[in-house]
Order: structure tokens, then C-alpha cells, then sequence
């Protein structure tokens, strides 16, 4: 089906190889892609929030195209799309999609910006994971972290659509921001 192309390139043999192939080489074998600076949240262990920055200086989908076969010569298999907040990226799906052709791609989230329509199409663009941050299983310590009240209550709703929406072998999980208070 045309809506869920990406989604088949999840197990391609020749991504499980590549790995292999990768580690034994001694590649570099992930990357961390900070594909917004934009993010919704004002947590306490991070400044990114107060960053002023214009979305039209962000890598356009185009740019991702043409930088993921380069990036994947170097030997890397996974790729780690974080900001800021990726799902406030409108485009975050095709990102996926043309990331998706070359690596195993992985999103970490603070999980506030999640609709049930974009955890759909970025399931369906080829995603491997999404990791939510949860910092607190208390509510109040989570949304003081993170610095925004129903924060935690947000973090619940958006692993719930999560885990309705993607598919077999895509995975949902929970990252967590160690500190001595939690």
C-alpha cells in the first residue's frame, strides 16, 4: 500500500547487514539528528526553549534527501531525530520517510506534541521507535521538570495513541533524564 511504504523498510536484510557490516568495520554506527531547536516546554535541565530561532533555517526535507546517503557511506545505521520537539516539525513524517530508506530511525519526544494523526503518519513513514521523556512518576514533580502543568498527563494520553497507532515491530519507550531527584 502507497500510504505505508516507508513502514516496509523497517526490516529490510539489507539494513540488519548493514549493521553487522558496520560494527565489525568499525563505523560509526548512530546519529543523533537534532531536527528542530523549536520546542513547547520549558524544562529545567534544558536551555533550548529560550533559543530564538527561525524554522526556516531548519534542514528542509530536500536536505535530508541528499545528506542520508552521504551520512550512511560512513557506515551509520541508526539515526536519532531529537531537538527541541520533532513532532512540532509538520514535515516530521517525510523526514522519516527519506531517512527511513538508509537507517533504522528512532524519535525521542517530550511527548506533549503527539496527535493521534501524526503518530499515523509517522508510523506509516517508516519509524522504527519513539521514545517519550519521563522524568517523574509523580504528575507534579514531572510537570515542574518539564516545566509546564499536564505535561505528564500529556506523556500518558501520547504513549496510549503510540501504542494504538504503530505497527508490529515498531516500538514505543520511555527515556528518563536521571538526577538525584528521581
Amino acid at each position: 500500500v502507497e500510504e505505508m511504504k516507508g513502514y516496509k523498510d523497517i526490516m529490510k536484510p539489507s539494513k540488519l547487514l548493514g549493521i553487522i557490516s558496520s560494527f565489525f568495520l568499525r563505523k560509526p554506527i548512530l546519529v543523533t539528528w537534532q531536527c528542530t531547536y523549536l520546542c513547547n516546554l520549558r524544562c529545567k535541565m534544558c536551555s533550548y526553549w529560550k533559543l530564538k530561532i527561525n524554522p526556516k533555517e531548519e534542514m528542509s526535507v530536500y536536505d535530508y534527501e541528499i545528506s542520508a546517503p552521504k551520512v550512511a557511506k560512513l557506515g551509520v545505521r541508526f539515526v536519532s531525530l531529537s531537538g527541541g520537539e520533532p513532532f512540532l516539525r509538520k514535515d516530521l513524517h517525510k523526514i522519516i520517510e527519506a531517512l527511513s530508506k538508509y537507517f533504522f530511525v528512532a524519535i525521542t519526544s517530550n511527548g506533549v506534541s503527539i496527535t493521534r494523526k501524526m503518530a499515523r503518519k509517522v508510523a506509516r513513514s517508516g519509524v522504527s521507535s519513539v521514545f517519550v521523556s519521563l522524568d517523574f512518576v509523580s504528575p507534579e514533580k514531572h510537570d515542574e521538570q518539564r516545566g509546564s502543568k499536564g505535561a505528564y498527563d500529556e506523556v500518558m494520553k501520547s504513549l496510549e495513541i503510540l501504542r494504538e497507532e504503530l505497527y508490529p515491530g515498531q516500538t514505543v519507550g520511555i527515556m528518563t533524564v536521571l538526577s538525584s531527584r528521581n
